[in-house]
């Protein structure tokens, strides 16, 4: 993404155990590089996805930008052990206007189909992507979809009248051939 778009910025967190920050917001590759490296397995930790998400979407909804977006990459079988709803993670995804894209490394079985859900829900939700891959050297390709997408755009922009009624979902259309990447959360 950065070779894409090097104006981007780019943080890096893991949530094996805790939601922690690896790396802050950065156009550097470098930085960016050393962050990835020290990212090291954990096997038998539960993970916190739902608690980085909400983490995310709080950084991303203070930070001045065009485009948001989160992308994830979990492996399972994993144990989720967030505690926040559906409800809270919606609520953060609508103050940031982010998108999400999600892919999962599928090793085996879901133990938390709850965890499925928040990711299928909100990247069809935020207008991003979810993808499942069954071995590991499949996600590098996924990732590079994924900055294409997020670094070629066109934005369309409309306005409501102010007598009418507030939105509370948007619907989008498209031609054959044509691949949108669309909220439909609400503006606010």
């Amino acid at each position: 993404l950065l070779m894409l778009a090097p104006d981007a910025s780019v943080s890096l967190m893991e949530f094996g155990q805790a939601a922690v920050t690896m790396v802050k917001y950065t156009s550097d590759v470098t930085e960016l590089t050393k962050g990835i490296n020290r990212i090291v397995s954990r096997p038998g930790v539960g993970s916190v996805m739902a608690e980085a998400l909400e983490a995310g979407n709080k950084e991303l909804a203070e930070r001045p930008s065009a485009r948001r977006a989160i992308v994830s990459i979990n492996l399972e079988p994993s144990d989720e052990q967030s505690h926040e709803n559906h409800k809270q993670i919606a609520q953060s995804f609508q103050k940031s206007e982010a998108q999400l894209w999600a892919v999962s490394v599928q090793r085996g079985g879901l133990k938390n189909s709850k965890r499925d859900a928040v990711l299928n829900d909100f990247a069809k939700a935020t207008g991003g992507r979810r993808d499942y891959v069954i071995g590991i050297s499949a996600v590098p390709d996924i990732l590079k979809a994924y900055a294409n997408a997020l670094a070629m755009q066109y934005e369309v922009v409309f306005k409501r009248p102010e007598t009418a009624k507030a939105v509370s979902k948007i619907q989008v259309g498209t031609r054959q051939g044509l691949k949108v990447h669309a909220t439909s959360v609400p503006p606010k």
